[in-house]
C-alpha cells in the first residue's frame, strides 16, 4: 500500500519511470535511437556508429541505462583523456552523443535526469592553425615542414584581419555562411598588435 502511495505521488508530480525501462542497455537503445532517426546523413549517421563501437560502448554499452550515474559519465570521459586518444574534438562528439541519447531518454520516462552534466564537455577546442611568415622560409632552411596547403587559407583571412577587414568581409572571401566561422580565422597578428600600439596616444 505504502508503494502504491509513492507511486501515485511520482505520478503527480511527473517524476514516476516506469522501473522497467531503465533496464534496457545502453548500447540497445542507442542502436534503437540511431534507427529512429532516418534523417540523419550517411556521413553522420557512420560517424555517429563509428564513435559508439570504438569509444562508448565498449565502457558504457552493457550498461543499463538505470546504471549510467553522473559519476560513470564523468569516469568515462576522464578516462578518455588520459589514455591520449582519442583526440579532443572527438571526445567532445562522443559526449554530445551520449548527452543527445539520454535526452531521448529521459523523454521517453526511462529515467528521469541526463547524467551527462559535466560543464563545458561538448565544447570542442580545435589546434590553432599556423600561419605562413618569414618564421616559414627559415622552417625550409632548416628541414622543418610544418605548413599544411590548407593553412594558406587561414593565414589569407588572418593577414586579411590583420589589415582591419570587418567580420562579414571576412565571410564573404571565405564563403561562410555564419560569423561564428569567419571569427575562427580572425585571430590578431604581432604586427598588427605591434600598429595598434604604435598608434596609441600614449
Amino acid at each position: 500500500m505504502h508503494i502504491s502511495r509513492r507511486c501515485g505521488s511520482d505520478l503527480e508530480r511527473g517524476t514516476w519511470i516506469d522501473p522497467d525501462a531503465g533496464k534496457v542497455t545502453f548500447a540497445a537503445y542507442a542502436d534503437r535511437w540511431l534507427t529512429e532517426r532516418p534523417e540523419l546523413r550517411p556521413r553522420t549517421r557512420e560517424l555517429y556508429e563509428g564513435q559508439l563501437r570504438l569509444h562508448i560502448n565498449p565502457v558504457l554499452g552493457d550498461l543499463e541505462l538505470a546504471q549510467i550515474t553522473p559519476s560513470r559519465i564523468r569516469t568515462w570521459r576522464a578516462e578518455m583523456i588520459a589514455a591520449g586518444g582519442p583526440g579532443p574534438s572527438t571526445t567532445a562528439n562522443c559526449y554530445r552523443l551520449v548527452h543527445a541519447v539520454f535526452a531521448t531518454v529521459v523523454e521517453d520516462g526511462a529515467v528521469i535526469r541526463n547524467p551527462c552534466v559535466v560543464k563545458g564537455a561538448s565544447a570542442e577546442k580545435p589546434a590553432e592553425r599556423p600561419v605562413a611568415t618569414d618564421w616559414g622560409r627559415a622552417c625550409r632552411r632548416t628541414g622543418i615542414d610544418g605548413l599544411r596547403f590548407h593553412d594558406l587559407r587561414h593565414t589569407g583571412n588572418t593577414l586579411a584581419a590583420a589589415t582591419g577587414a570587418s567580420t562579414k568581409e571576412l565571410m564573404s572571401r571565405m564563403g561562410h555562411a555564419s560569423s561564428r566561422a569567419a571569427l575562427i580565422y580572425q585571430h590578431a597578428t604581432r604586427d598588427r598588435d605591434a600598429a595598434i600600439a604604435d598608434s596609441a596616444p600614449w
